[in-house]
């Protein structure tokens, strides 16, 4: 727990609460990438369930989605902690990567980087 904590943190500070939107969806992406590594490797499932659902992770997802209109919609299992979270991360994951792959298809359109 202590180790996902730890790799959560960057998501608690001003820095991350200043940059640009497109820059917190990657922040967000790469961040539940290294806990969800952490969770296989030491079976913390409950954990990264209280994280995305309620903890910090939770908060930043609910905040990017009311920043970008998308509408999350999955199939809660309501099985397990590792269920139940992978549900939420696997509806909501192709949903940001599309959200940002729009983003930056825009910007080549417009010349801008």
């Amino acid at each position: 727990m202590a180790r996902i904590s730890g790799i959560i943190a960057r998501l608690r500070t001003d820095e991350f609460a200043q940059a640009p939107l497109i820059t917190r969806i990657e922040t967000f992406l790469a961040t539940l990438d290294l806990v969800l590594d952490e969770a296989r490797s030491a079976e913390d499932w409950e954990t990264v369930y209280d994280q995305i659902f309620s903890g910090t992770l939770g908060g930043v997802r609910r905040a990017i989605y009311q920043e970008t209109g998308l509408r999350l919609e999955y199939c809660d299992p309501d099985t397990t902690y590792k269920a139940d979270a992978m549900a939420l991360i696997e509806a909501m994951r192709p949903q940001l990567e599309e959200y940002l792959a729009g983003y930056k298809r825009a910007n080549e359109a417009l010349g801008e980087s």
